[in-house]
């Protein structure tokens, strides 16, 4: 994946989509998320692949199980904001959350923009606001097992007090802003501020549940930042939405290949791409709607994302 870049700062979050990914060790068609943590010892936070590929629980990932599964799912039916892929949890009460390292260490005195995007189960009919971000020095799992949570987590960044999220079908944005105190190296995502959440419509508030995609850290008044050089040119698939004729571009690498998928996840057709930079004519006999494509060179992932076929 290409590293994400906002207002000019690197993005600090290592896979901040969770489409950079890996085939469990114990059942190869279990497909997980790397980077990201359970850092308890209850709950299994869920992530949600194109192709139902993350159904199984992954019995190799350190420190806690995930669950998971296709778009269509048990909590309800939403596809990713982009990509292929994103995670989601049950977050009132503090009863699930998720964890990742940062790319960097936060800098002391510096204000870092914090922002991600949110979905309700649309099964669930309810809704809450505060969720957030707590960030660390150190990580909260010790990689042999669940990890141990510090007494008292703060909510360091997140969704505004009062700003109840309900929306089930499309994603919300929450954006916020954090000064650091210096060394923060980890954060952990949920409902931080048990006390103050504000719920609607949930008799059960242990039982609210979110998606969760498109996380983004940066520093916004740092000079430090320099420019990342992607590990591929930009590759471009357009026009989009088309009417199934569509020009593949960008300079690629031996063993490339394109593939498509349509919301269940069930690979359409594939297409090998010869080396070199060039523009690929790509015509597509499909009908109208929401498809996904994925770009690899071998087992590496180079791009990803949804193009639409309107007739």
């Amino acid at each position: 994946m290409f590293p994400m870049i906002a207002g000019g700062q690197i993005n600090l979050v290592p896979n901040p989509s969770l489409e950079d990914t890996f085939r469990c060790p114990s059942d190869s068609n279990v497909i997980k998320t790397k980077k990201w943590f359970n850092p308890t010892n209850y709950g299994t936070p869920d992530f949600f692949y194109v192709a139902n590929q993350g159904n199984s629980i992954c019995l190799d990932q350190a420190p806690a199980h995930w669950g998971g599964g296709g778009y269509n799912n048990a909590w309800g039916n939403q596809t990713p904001h982009s990509g292929l892929a994103y995670a989601g949890m049950a977050v009132s009460q503090g009863s699930e959350l998720m964890e990742s390292p940062l790319s960097d260490s936060m800098i002391a005195g510096k204000k870092y923009a914090v922002s991600f995007y949110v979905s309700v189960g649309d099964l669930w009919g309810s809704g809450l606001d505060l969720i957030g971000v707590s960030f660390l020095p150190d990580s909260t799992v010790d990689y042999t097992g669940a990890g141990t949570l510090p007494a008292t987590l703060t909510n360091d960044a997140g969704n505004q007090s009062g700003n109840i999220i309900t929306d089930t079908l499309g994603w919300s944005l929450v954006a916020d802003t954090f000064v650091a105190n210096g060394g923060e190296k980890y954060f952990i995502l949920g409902n931080i501020d048990v006390a103050n959440t504000q719920y609607y419509n949930s008799p059960n508030p242990t039982a609210v549940y979110f998606y969760f995609d498109d996380f983004d850290i940066h520093c916004v008044d740092c000079s430090t930042s320099v420019p990342v050089i992607p590990d591929y040119p930009e590759i471009s698939l357009t026009p989009n939405p088309s009417n199934g004729e569509f020009i593949l571009k960008g300079n690629f690498p031996l063993g490339s290949k394109i593939e498509f998928y349509n919301l269940l996840g069930q690979r359409l057709s594939e297409i090998e791409i010869a080396e070199g930079n060039q523009s690929l004519p790509i015509s597509l006999q499909l009908a109208q709607g929401v498809y996904f494509y994925e770009i690899t060179t071998g087992e590496k992932k180079m791009k990803s994302g949804k193009i639409v076929i309107a007739k």
